[in-house]
């Protein structure tokens, strides 16, 4: 099993963010809204920077892309105290949607992020830097973790006792991690964390999963309950859903 990671937070929202250039119907607020089908489209296929004015020295381990047209296309991230920001964190190829890419902790005030000229003009539905949570303790909940496919199916029983389905979308995946002990103070203080960055489930957040895929998912109840059973452990229970 691989380490649940849930990218809550991103620092990005909170930062004065500009851009090269943005379709006026494509602007840039779209890569901070938490909502992957709105996306921000540059105006042209030309080198594009994405940069953040944090007010401060913020931390950052992590980036990342959903629902972008960035396949094969080799980013750059830069770091500094002043603007612009010199400081190379790195270069990534994103190669998946979700994409994630990490760094050991730095702490700047402003970042950039360097998409390339490429083929098409550059569009991205979010994009998050920040500090993502892990899970240390793997879930076990009734002697295993539940998934389920959800069918974005509508239902509709006619007057004369029919019934009509129609396929709206793709299927979604549902999680449901447990833990019915043993949690760590320290996993629970990371779920409870990442509770809040969500403002309490109303923002979308990327995932691990326990598989190693990313995901763009939703905490699927406004409550996060744990229960002490026993000598200050706790029995937690997580579900998510992938978001549309």
């Amino acid at each position: 099993m691989a380490d649940l990671l849930l990218f809550a937070q991103n620092l990005l929202e909170l930062a004065t963010l500009t851009v090269t250039s943005a379709l006026a119907t494509k602007p840039k607020e779209r890569l901070v809204d938490r909502a992957r089908g709105a996306q921000w489209e540059a105006t042209a296929a030309a080198q594009q920077d994405l940069d953040a004015d944090h007010g401060s020295a913020k931390a950052s381990t992590a980036i990342g892309l959903v629902n972008h047209n960035l396949a094969g296309v080799t980013i750059e991230v830069f770091r500094g105290s002043s603007f612009p920001p010199a400081t190379s964190i790195g270069t990534f190829l994103v190669n998946a949607d979700p994409f994630y890419a990490s760094w050991n902790s730095v702490s700047d005030r402003y970042q950039r992020v360097r998409i390339p000229a490429f083929a098409s003009a550059p569009a991205i539905g979010e994009l998050m830097i920040g500090v993502p949570g892990t899970v240390t303790r793997k879930p076990v909940y009734d002697g295993g973790v539940r998934r389920a496919l959800v069918g974005n199916v509508r239902r509709r029983e006619t007057p004369g006792g029919y019934v009509r389905k129609a396929k709206l979308g793709s299927r979604r995946v549902r999680l449901i991690y447990g833990w019915d002990r043993n949690l760590p103070d320290a996993d629970l203080t990371t779920l409870e964390a990442a509770f809040a960055e969500l403002d309490d489930s109303v923002k979308n957040l990327l995932v691990q999963d326990i598989g190693g895929t990313w995901r763009w998912m939703e905490f699927v109840r406004a409550t996060l309950e744990s229960a002490n059973v026993s000598h200050g452990r706790h029995g937690t229970e997580l579900e998510l859903l992938e978001a549309l």
